[in-house]
């Protein structure tokens, strides 16, 4: 419906129709009625100049998958029919996700749309075939159904990993797979790494959720039920008898949310370290990503007793930067480090073998002095907290998107 004169000043809603979300979904194998619910997500508009380095192209980085803030601001049903009709906050940048009656992605729209205030906007499916056109009798829009309210979630619209994620594992995770020796060598809590913390490096790194990184990403349609929440390892954890049973449906609709959300981490633009590499990091620091103290003492040990961490070594080149290497220090514990633990003798309570061990024991001069750094490293952190701490201070980046970044 093309609304007359100039749309309205204010935010508002426009409404969207689709006429049958199964149009393209057939095609993919999607059965009738396997959509019970569309999800509307918003793609926050980036709120600072790209003129800090980048960690992974991010900056300032969000996470190891999405580029973008985003919120889920809630999801409408899935009519018998197939149609869908639903109200959404106008002058936003928005996309939709299928959702099977799990909460589960069927298929996620890999662009944007917007609407303005009092507009209708319509479509004959999902992801149809752009050449295919609309049946001669699909419904006028002056003739559509009553529009759907959005639904928000109950776990608030930001998508956050650590005030989201980070609790249920810790209700149902943690007991096993954190401390000196996690079960499976897989630590699931919420001790901070170099970017992130344990579980979020883990999950990410270790390919237990599926994910897209924009650079090799696909360019085509997401196809239908082989995405996010639908394929990842973790899902089928949570399904299993692995403990799975314990999580209540809510908890496992927030889990597959945030998968499906593209595993972000961060929920907000803002930094406390612009200039510093990818906006959070806490290893190096401007002007040139050079090495913070600690860590520059991190490092010369790390040579002088030929320690197994290349990704560390490496930590400001190239694809390195995403080293799973991250987790080897921990700021929470830094006691538990794997840069001390994994090298520290079992029978002073390390992880390595006596024959292979470099620290013999913990009175090892050297393991006391990268344990030193180490802490020297967690209270930097303390003295700045990261945007995912209590007590983060944003400092503001002057904002200029018409120059080059």
């Amino acid at each position: 419906t093309v609304v007359p004169g100039r749309p309205d000043d204010g935010e508002g809603e426009g409404t969207f129709f689709v006429k049958d979300i199964y149009r393209g979904l057939r095609e993919q194998g999607v059965e009738p009625g396997q959509v019970a619910r569309l999800r509307v997500m918003e793609v926050l508009p980036k709120k600072y100049n790209t003129e800090g380095p980048r960690y992974r192209d991010h900056y300032p980085v969000i996470g190891h998958g999405s580029y973008y803030v985003k919120r889920n601001l809630g999801s409408v049903p899935v009519r018998a029919d197939g149609s869908v009709c639903f109200q959404a906050p106008a002058k936003r940048e928005l996309y939709f996700i299928a959702l099977d009656a799990a909460g589960k992605e069927v298929q996620r729209m890999g662009s944007v749309t917007q609407i303005t205030p009092g507009e209708q906007v319509a479509c004959i499916g999902c992801h149809e075939n752009r050449l295919s056109t609309p049946p001669v009798a699909a419904q006028p829009l002056h003739d559509l159904p009553a529009p759907d309210a959005l639904e928000p979630p109950a776990w608030g619209t930001a998508v956050d990993y650590i005030q989201q994620v980070q609790p249920i594992l810790d209700r149902h995770c943690v007991s096993c797979h954190s401390g000196p020796s996690p079960k499976a060598k897989l630590d699931l809590s919420g001790d901070r790494t170099r970017m992130f913390c344990m579980s979020y490096t883990n999950l990410t790194l270790r390919n237990l959720v599926d994910y897209y990184y924009i650079n090799p990403g696909p360019t085509g349609v997401f196809p239908a039920l082989k995405t996010g929440s639908q394929v990842s390892k973790l899902t089928a954890r949570i399904e299993s008898k692995h403990g799975g049973s314990e999580l209540s449906d809510e908890e496992r609709r927030t889990v597959y949310a945030w998968i499906d959300a593209d595993a972000p981490y961060y929920s907000t633009w803002e930094m406390s370290r612009p200039h510093w590499l990818g906006g959070r990091d806490t290893w190096t620091q401007p002007p040139d990503a050079t090495p913070q103290p600690w860590f520059a003492n991190v490092l010369a040990i790390i040579a002088a007793r030929k320690l197994p961490a290349s990704g560390i070594v490496h930590y400001y080149t190239g694809n390195n930067t995403w080293s799973l290497d991250q987790i080897l220090v921990n700021y929470t514990h830094p006691e538990w480090s794997g840069l001390l633990l994994d090298n520290l003798s079992e029978r002073a309570g390390g992880h390595a073998p006596a024959a292979t061990a470099i620290f013999p024991n913990r009175e090892d001069a050297d393991y006391q002095r990268l344990l030193e750094a180490i802490r020297q490293g967690a209270e930097a952190l303390r003295a700045k907290p990261r945007m995912d701490l209590p007590g983060a201070v944003p400092i503001p980046q002057a904002r200029d998107f018409g120059r080059v970044f």
